[in-house]
Order: C-alpha cells, then structure tokens, then sequence
C-alpha cells in the first residue's frame, strides 16, 4: 500500500465519504483500499477505534493508511489502530495531547515523519511487522516511559526519539542492530536499561547508533516475555486452529476478548461465529500477548462466466466470476494476468473484468478470492484483420491470399441498387456474414477464390403463381447454379456493357452452365443479377 500524503491545507483535502467521525478518500493505487484523511468528531472519547473495513454504496473498504495529519484533530485518551492498517502518515497524531494509549495492528510497516510528536502517549508496544519509524515521530513525547520494538525493525529515522527524557525502559527484539538517524535518542536518558536479543548484546555495545546506551543488557524471556507462535490467525466457521506458546514463565491462561466469535482451550482456538476476537495469553508474572483472530466462512470456490477468450488486438472483452459458497464471509474476487504484454485487465470487487487486447499471443488471466482461491481464463489475442474492400463490380476476379495463421476479411460494398445475393469461396457456399457486408473467411494454407453473386434490389419482386419458392443463384469457380428456374423461361447472360453473351433453356430441378472470369449481367423471370467469376 503506497500512502497517500498531502501538502495542501487541512481544510482543502478531498474525501470521498464519511462514516462515524472520519473522513475517507479511495486509494488511486487499489481502489479496494481507502486511506482516513481527516477527523469530523468534535467529541471526546475514551477509546476510539479505527475499523478494518468500511462500507459505502455498497462498496466494501479495507483501511490501511491514515494519511498527512489524518487523525490529528482526534480526541480519544485510547485509540485502537485495525489489522489492515499498513502505513501511518506524516504528522498523523501530531500533538495530539489527548492520546495516551495506541494498540497497533499487526500489519503496520510504515510510521511517518512526526506522526506522534509531542503527544501524551505513556508506551509503546509495536508489532514484528514495522520495519521503518519516519524522522520525528515519537518527538517530545514527555510521558512514553516504555517503548517495545518488535523483530522486524530496520530504520529508525533522526530525532525519532528526541527529548522523550521520561524512557526508562526500552526493548528491542530485532536482532540485527536497526540504522539510527542523527540525534535519534538526545535528551533521552543514556543510562536506561536496552534490552535486546542475547546473541545480539555484543552487536548492540559495538554498534554506532546504540552505544549511545550504556546499560545494553540481554533480553531474559523466563523474567519479562511470552510470545505466541502467531500473531493473526484466520479460522473457519465450526473450525479449529492452534496457538502455541514460544517462551513463556510458565503456567499460561488464556481468555477470549468476545467468546461468541472464538473460544481457547489451552491454546486451541474455536470458531463459534463468524466476526473478530483477540485471543490473549498470560504468564504468572503479568506478561501477555494477543493474537488477532477472524472467524470466516471461507470460498471454497471461484467460478467464470466463461473457460476462453479470443479476441483481436485493442478490443475490449467482458468477463465475470463468482465465488461459492454464497454465504462467504468475503465475496471480493480480484483479476490479474498472466502477461500483460498480451492482455490486462481492468477489473472491480464485484467480480466483472473487462480486458484489453494488447498484443497478439495467448496468455491467461485469473480471479482470485481473499483466500487466494483461483479460476482461470485463457486468452488468445489476434492481430486485427485488415478488410480487402471490394467496391461494386468493377474488378473480374478476385484472388484472396491469406496470410499464414491469419484470418482474412473481406469488405463488400454493392452499387446502388444491388444487393449481395450469395457468396461462395473455393467452392463452398458462404451463407452467413457479419453487418455491413464484412465477411471473414478462416485461415487457410494457400489462399483461394471468392465468388460473388448480386441482385437487383428493383428486381426483387414476388413469385409469380405456380412459381413458389424465389431463384437461388450461385456461383463456385466458373460454374454458375441456378435453383427454382421456370421451365419455359430462358436464361439471359449479358455482358456488363448490354451485349447477349448467351441464352441458357433451364433444366429443372438445377440449371448448370460454364462461364470464363468475368463480370456478367444474368436475367431470368423478371429478376436480375450481377456475377463476378
């Protein structure tokens, strides 16, 4: 998730909606996330919590960003921070001196550049996953007498922890030392007790942005700690899953924070219902830990509305996908493609996609659900057919070369008052072709002929009585059929310019005759064609 951040004037930011006193926009890089940009509640809280997921016209949010002075204006003594949060924007809480208290969820990657300065917070507990503290962040904060830094820390930014003179204690599990921008700890008591990984106690008293501590000591699990073998977890309805403890001081209890989502035994966790709980261990000595666990009903299953594509190049296709059950907790389907050099995708939560030939190839593109159950569509992408135009009958003959894996199409234009009547290519009668007379022949090895037969649209009269089914003319190579032919009634081949070229007696139930290449005028029973051999 790429934060958003602002540097226009806290009064010009735009939001997209409002839910329960906070102001959020929709990510331009996911739109399935949004970001919290602004505070609307006046009132004071005594704990406020930040939700997961938001919903608006029926459109359902994951929140994971709080973006330039997003939360600033939040009048809350105990703010809970959601599990999908990731990113904690530049001067999120600035100054805020009504925050003594902030849970972070177990997703957090990112604290941005002053994002707690001079805030009232007493302590800090942050989670394995925050890799990055911005410049500034934790600046004068007068009151933090505690700050716990989880195994997953790499930088922490300069005058991060500038002027928080009141730290007695700080703890950090990573055990690679994390970088330290300039003046990270001044004003802050170089005496108090750091305590970090045993095998890394060396590293630390070496390390030239930690020696600035003089009481480097090796964390002592037995005294202080208890970690879990999780710190989320996802269960399925009616299912079960276990937590085990790592390092403990012994005798453990377990509590559930809402037992009619999850109940723990032991360390055995339970799905009663479908929502979210914290699952929480306890030592003899007071140590605990949490571990954040989903109760779902999961997908089992993603469907499309189709198995394969094809497609020309910049055309567009639609496409859907389901997920089953229908009861699952997320219904959210997500599109990708295999290769988007050939095909990519555009695509919503409601499972519709529409994809875009880019160039020619095949490629996949696949649905996936939250819980990464796939389905897949295949791909084929074809270089657009350029039309061979044919304007009328001006030309004698047509010769169509086809180029190899290629299709060939063909735009027929009639002169006024003609129609096309049939079609026939290499001897096989064309009976269908698209709008506008663009037909498609399919790929062939050596090309072939293509005849075409026009009517007169004047001409295009009813039966006569007795004869009840119209003529049906058509042309394959030189040999010209003609159908339903009136016993009596001569067939007159004309050339284009006026002159009889020949007089046919039709033969019933089919009238057969040779003609050489040309262009010829063809008139029997009060109806008239145009023939291009």
């Amino acid at each position: 998730m790429v934060a958003l951040t602002f540097s226009i004037a806290k009064a010009d930011i735009d939001f997209d909606f409002e839910i329960s006193g906070l102001r959020y926009a929709v990510s331009d890089a996911d739109p399935t996330t949004v970001c919290v940009v602004a505070v609307s509640a006046t009132e004071e809280y005594e704990t406020f919590e930040i939700p997961s997921h938001v919903t608006h016209s029926g459109q359902t949010y994951s929140v994971t960003s709080i973006g330039w002075e997003g939360c600033k204006g939040l009048k809350a003594i105990n703010v809970l921070l959601p599990h999908t949060l990731e990113d904690i924007g530049d001067f999120a809480f600035y100054e805020n001196k009504y925050l003594k208290n902030a849970r972070f969820g177990n997703n957090l990657r990112r604290i941005g550049m002053d994002a707690f300065k001079a805030s009232a917070l007493t302590s800090l507990v942050m989670p394995n996953s925050l890799t990055d503290i911005g410049a500034g962040a934790f600046w004068a904060c007068l009151d933090l007498k505690t700050v716990t830094l989880g195994s997953g820390i790499e930088r922490i930014g300069e005058l991060a922890f500038y002027q928080c003179g009141e730290i007695e204690e700080i703890k950090c599990y990573a055990s690679e030392p994390p970088y330290c921008g300039e003046e990270c700890f001044n004003y802050t008591n170089s005496s108090l007790n750091l305590l970090v990984p045993p095998s890394s106690v060396d590293k630390y008293r070496s390390n030239i942005h930690w020696n600035y501590f003089s009481n480097i000591i090796a964390l002592n699990n037995s005294q202080d700690d208890i970690v879990l073998s999780a710190s989320s977890l996802h269960i399925p309805l009616n299912g079960t899953s276990m937590i085990n403890v790592v390092s403990s001081t012994g005798r453990i209890s377990w509590s559930s924070s809402d037992e009619r989502v999850a109940t723990v035994d032991n360390g055995l966790v339970t799905g009663i219902s479908t929502g979210y709980a914290e699952i929480t261990a306890t030592a003899a000595n007071g140590a605990s830990a949490s571990c954040s666990v989903w109760v779902v009903i999961p997908v089992t299953e993603v469907v499309t509305s189709t198995d394969k594509i094809t497609m020309y190049k910049d055309d567009v296709a639609e496409a859907s996908a389901y997920v089953l059950p229908e009861n699952a907790s997320s219904r959210f389907v997500w599109w990708e493609s295999g290769n988007t050099a050939i095909a990519e995708v555009y695509t919503d939560l409601t499972g519709k996609v529409a994809v875009k030939g880019v160039n020619a190839g095949k490629t996949t593109i696949t649905a996936k659900s939250d819980n990464d159950i796939r389905a897949t569509i295949e791909v084929e992408v074809k270089t657009p057919v350029v039309p061979i135009k044919i304007q009328g009958c001006r030309e004698s003959s047509f010769i169509i070369n086809t180029i190899k894996g290629e299709d060939c199409a063909i735009q027929i234009t009639p002169e006024n008052d003609w129609t096309i009547h049939s079609l026939s290519f290499n001897g096989e009668i064309i009976t269908e072709y698209l709008e506008n007379n663009l037909i498609t022949i399919p790929y062939i090895e050596s090309g072939g002929c293509l005849n075409i037969v026009f009517e007169k649209r004047a001409s295009n009269v009813s039966p006569k009585p007795g004869q009840e089914n119209p003529i049906k003319i058509t042309v394959s190579h030189n040999t010209v059929t003609i159908k339903n032919s009136t016993a009596g009634q001569p067939v007159k081949v004309y050339t284009p310019e006026g002159a009889l070229f020949q007089t046919v007696t039709p033969i019933l139930p089919a009238t057969e005759f040779e003609l050489p290449d040309g262009i010829y005028i063809i008139q029997h029973n009060n109806q008239t064609f145009k023939i291009i051999i």
